[in-house]
């Protein structure tokens, strides 16, 4: 894989707040420059010079590696660091190929599964989302609304193999969180999934989460062709 070499000083540098864990101001930091696009696919981030950049020790470097890994952003490196993970359009398109059927066909089963509660909990995830401000919080509430379907939907076989793609879902609803518009997009979605739930519209449950499957791929790839 092609690795990216470009200028981390003028990006990496930050002001250190006290009282605030070191990792998580690195994290913060490096997750900012991934997402929006100033640390490019490929970038090879090595612990010691990130280090040196942010003026902090190789620890809290280390552990924002780890926590970028798990949301898909970076590939560790044994013994040479992290490097910004790539995705290639065949991969992206193959990934959202597989969600729309089986996030789709999760959505028709909640529909004939869920109960009151599960519909009085979506509702306030969807209203708490459309509310929310920072990303993060956007990525959690999303993650919690497509986990409460996929729990009604009742099949772990079908969770089982959704899991294979819980770093890219992560990694795209980080990419999107950050986006005003697309985000405003996403809670009409997310309002006409759960309207066709709370009638137990099988078909139409089905729809508007395929629906909205394929506008989170239409989206993302529109943005990495304006990129490229």
């Amino acid at each position: 894989m092609e690795e990216n070499s470009i200028d981390l000083s003028s990006l990496l540098a930050i002001n250190t707040l006290k009282g605030r864990p070191l990792s998580e101001q690195v994290y913060e930091k490096l997750k900012e420059k991934i997402i929006q696009g100033h640390l490019d696919d490929g970038t090879r981030l090595q612990e010691t010079e990130v280090a040196r950049l942010m003026g902090v020790s190789p620890t809290p470097v280390r552990e924002a590696f780890r926590r970028l890994a798990t949301e898909g952003l970076v590939e560790i490196i044994p013994w040479r660091g992290a490097r910004v993970r790539s995705v290639t359009e065949k991969d992206r398109l193959e990934t959202y190929q597989c969600r729309e059927v089986l996030e789709g066909l999760a959505c028709r089963l909640a529909a004939e599964g869920i109960d009151a509660k599960g519909l009085r909990r979506l509702q306030r995830l969807v209203k708490e989302s459309g509310e929310a401000g920072a990303a993060p919080e956007v990525v959690n509430l999303n993650s919690a609304i497509h986990n409460t379907i996929l729990e009604y939907a009742g099949n772990a076989k079908l969770k089982s193999i959704l899991g294979l793609f819980h770093e890219a879902i992560i990694r795209d609803r980080e990419y999107t969180a950050y986006n005003a518009e697309r985000r405003k997009a996403i809670q009409a979605e997310h309002e006409a999934i759960l309207a066709a739930l709370e009638k137990r519209d099988g078909d139409a449950a089905e729809r508007a989460m395929r629906t909205h499957v394929r506008n989170g791929y239409a989206y993302l790839h529109k943005e990495k062709e304006e990129k490229s």
